[in-house]
């Protein structure tokens, strides 16, 4: 299911409950306390659903975060921004549920002194909500192009014909004793000694097509190796050494 709509939604939300602290607190100073009430009920309202959304569009992208790809100082300025934001935005639930069951239980002395500082974390996080996905959705700036690496040399021969008997990933089981890199690794050597026979069968493919003889992936793995022993059953030799 596609929630990439998530994000606008949960925008508007937070600037709804911006706009009805807003009102709310405007209602209060006026006396107008039945208004007041509801204002203020519709802004919990709001902003439990939009704390609902963020953890189910969240959860939807296994809570993997949108990167703000600008630099310097717009970037710190942003993470000191959405920092602040997380922090205070952590305190909203317990404030708000706090000021509610206060205020509906007339404890109107309590509801006031709560009210001087946590409605302008409310009224901060609501605001700051709105502000950080406008910055991460309609000015990120596209991410900065990585650097392009030189491919790495092929482990192909040019020309396979001159070299007999050579074959991709002979090396690896010739530059270390043992025959592999970690011979104390469980099944290390097994899996490298493995992977050099379905690289000698590649590689015979190839020497057909350069005027050799020509014979199939399956033909090239069939035929016994004694070097590897015999490659359909698995069975690595560590005895032989030479390739035929």
């Amino acid at each position: 299911m596609d929630l990439s709509f998530l994000p606008a939604v949960n925008a508007v939300l937070n600037a709804t409950a911006g706009v009805l602290l807003v009102r709310g607190r405007r209602l209060a100073r006026a006396h107008r306390i039945d208004a007041h009430r509801r204002t203020m009920l519709a802004a919990f309202a709001v902003s439990s659903l939009f704390l609902l959304l963020y953890l189910v569009h969240k959860a939807s992208r296994g809570f993997e975060n949108t990167t703000f790809n600008a630099t310097g100082a717009a970037r710190t300025a942003y993470l000191v921004l959405l920092a602040s934001h997380v922090t205070l935005a952590m305190t909203v639930p317990p404030l708000a549920i706090a000021l509610v069951t206060l205020g509906l239980r007339g404890r109107i002395a309590r509801h006031r002194r709560l009210a001087r500082w946590a409605w302008p974390v409310w009224m901060y996080v609501s605001v700051t909500g709105v502000v950080i996905y406008v910055l991460l959705y309609l000015l990120n700036p596209a991410p900065a192009r990585s650097e392009v690496r030189a491919p790495a040399a092929s482990p192909w021969p040019s020309d396979s014909r001159a070299i007999p008997g050579h074959w991709p990933g002979r090396e690896r089981l010739e530059d270390s004793p043992g025959g592999c890199y970690y011979p104390a690794a469980p099944n290390q050597c097994e899996r490298m000694r493995t992977r050099a026979v379905f690289d000698r069968a590649a590689f015979e493919v190839v020497r057909g097509a350069h005027g050799g003889e020509a014979e199939t992936t399956t033909a090239a793995l069939r035929r016994p190796d004694p070097r590897f022993g015999d490659p359909v059953a698995n069975r690595p030799d560590p005895d032989g050494l030479e390739p035929d």
